[in-house]
């Protein structure tokens, strides 16, 4: 389970203040930006998984904030 890219501008507004992304010392936010660029999926299959799907099913309840990256190794 990992973080999503929601549509609503103003969820990932709230997502950005709630994790601290916007703060210029968060070691994360580079690492976050690129795996959005890229995609989870993405970097899943670039780590040696396959049949590798996105399961986003919580889409509704949580406005699109999380996702689920499954894979076989």
């Amino acid at each position: 389970m990992e973080l999503d890219s929601p549509k609503n501008f103003f969820v990932r507004l709230f997502i950005a203040l709630w994790f601290g992304y916007w703060l210029p010392f968060n070691f994360e936010t580079p690492t976050r930006r690129d795996m959005l660029k890229h995609g989870v999926a993405n970097e899943v299959e670039e780590a040696g998984f396959r049949n590798i799907r996105k399961i986003s099913e919580f889409r509704s309840n949580y406005r699109g904030v999380f996702q689920v990256v499954e894979g076989e190794k």
